[in-house]
């Protein structure tokens, strides 16, 4: 047996250590940031497109790595379509759907052969459209599809799940409170769409007015197979799925008249805040006004100047000067939220009482200061790199892709919005970002909203004393 002291063990520690660092020294490597990639570029797969001729559109993409498929059906139906009086009401439609059988199946029992089959089915209600969605293992697909598509056809209701979704959404609602976050969205979405169906958020007294009728009438109203979209994508052979599709769908015939116009939100006229007073050590801030649409051109400069000004993490505008420099904040950004026919463009501050006014007047000089002072080559570079690096996950399973195809139509895009994205994002010049700064920041007509305890803010500085300033309430906050 060999036995070392400590001594040499230190010695044979130091002398590794310095051949290390000889070797580092003599194989020095670049700042990450001067490393060069070729440019990214994406071929999306083809999917088959057919038509049933009852209107449903299908769109197939085989793959064969693994013995599961996954179904998605995409439906032009969403909140906009709420009455005045019954917010809440699609998405208690999606949710009992879900949970409430078919007719011919109870609930029990449709959960039950699901779960014995390993397949899941979940339905999402956005403010434009529901997303409906099975996975399922392949070998089990005939049995599991067959349920999914009683679910889109023939939904039960069943009474006593309509009551525990209601429950449960008076619940969600009666908590929100305790997040002022989530709170402090819905409050600036109530404003933001104010007189337009998008600001028609759910209420406990609209929840507690919905009735078994009104989701069997909303279903008759909307869930129409010219209004659906379906994608099915896994292991499965295109010529056997088209027969499944009509074994289980050819039988669903509908009228198919127009779905009702929804008016576009309006642009403020002004910069006017409101307050929430809520006793909170924190305050928070969220302004926003319109932005481009999905179909806009300045849509895809519109991706780089929201990403600098604050959806870049730490290396935009608002994470550098309002945390880094100033210290007014931990959570600070921006978004950009769109549609095919009209964008929103907000800032968030999450910030302690006493700095709320600072903190905004930071916000809406950020804007201001995008519009005056060009951001630098080097700053869109970077930028565009991320966007296009972020870009490519987008397109990393065949669900993706498929729902890329199924957008495209769903939502009247050009073919191309998809494939050429990274190419249009990679062409942007520092002028293309300045004009559209000019063309759409506004940071003298902003919808602004803060949650917090109003007598802490301070006196209003002088920079804000001349916009309107209103005190609301909240159905959700007593007084």
């Amino acid at each position: 047996m060999i036995s070392y002291n400590r001594s040499s063990i230190g010695n044979i520690f130091v002398l590794s250590l310095s051949f290390l660092c000889c070797c580092c020294a003599s194989a020095r490597l670049p700042h990450p940031d001067k490393f060069v990639f070729p440019p990214a570029h994406i071929s999306i797969p083809s999917c088959e497109r057919i038509v049933l001729e009852n209107g449903m559109t299908i769109f197939l993409l085989e793959n064969h790595e693994l013995p599961i498929i996954e179904a998605t059906a995409l439906i032009k139906v969403g909140s906009i379509y709420d009455p005045p009086d019954r917010g809440g009401l699609a998405s208690l439609t999606g949710t009992v759907m879900r949970t409430g059988g078919v007719l011919g199946i109870t609930s029990d029992e449709f959960d039950i052969q699901l779960d014995k089959r390993g397949a899941r089915i979940q339905i999402d209600v956005d403010a434009e459209r529901t997303t409906a969605t099975l996975w399922s293992l392949a070998e089990n697909f005939d049995y599991t599809f067959r349920l999914f598509a009683l679910m889109l056809m023939n939904p039960a209701f069943a009474n006593d799940k309509l009551s525990l979704a209601k429950v449960n959404a008076c619940q969600d609602l009666r908590r929100l409170p305790d997040n002022p976050q989530q709170l402090a969205l819905r409050e600036f979405k109530k404003i933001f769409y104010q007189g337009n169906p998008r600001g028609n958020v759910p209420t406990i007294d609209s929840i507690q007015r919905i009735t078994r009728n009104d989701l069997v009438a909303f279903h008759h109203m909307f869930f129409k197979p010219c209004h659906i979209y379906l994608g099915i994508s896994g292991d499965f052979s295109a010529q056997a799925m088209k027969l499944i599709i009509q074994n289980n769908f050819s039988s669903w015939t509908a009228d198919c008249p127009p779905l009702p116009a929804s008016a576009l939100p309006k642009q403020p006229h002004q910069t006017v805040l409101y307050t929430l007073r809520r006793s909170l050590p924190q305050s928070t801030i969220i302004a926003g006004h319109c932005a481009p649409s999905k179909t806009d051109p300045d849509y895809y400069a519109f991706q780089v100047l929201d990403y600098l000004i604050g959806s870049g993490g730490f290396s935009s505008r608002m994470m550098a000067q309002i945390r880094t420099v100033q210290g007014l904040a931990y959570s600070v950004g921006s978004f950009y939220q769109t549609t095919p026919t009209f964008g929103m463009f907000g800032m968030y501050c999450i910030t302690k009482s006493a700095t709320t006014y600072q903190a905004f007047e930071s916000m809406h000089a950020i804007t201001q200061d995008m519009r005056l002072t060009p951001p630098s080559a080097s700053e869109v570079q970077q930028a565009k790199e991320a966007i296009i690096n972020n870009f490519i996950f987008s397109s990393a399973s065949p669900r993706q892709i498929l729902m890329q195809h199924m957008l495209i139509e769903f939502d009247h895009l050009p073919s191309d919005f998809f494939s050429s994205f990274p190419d249009r994002i990679r062409s942007l010049k520092v002028e293309d970002i300045v004009r559209a700064a000019c063309t759409w920041l506004t940071p003298e007509a902003m919808t602004v909203f803060i949650l917090g305890e109003l007598e802490a803010f301070g006196a209003v500085p002088t920079s804000l004393a001349s916009l309107p300033h209103h005190t609301i309430s909240s159905d959700l906050v007593s007084e």
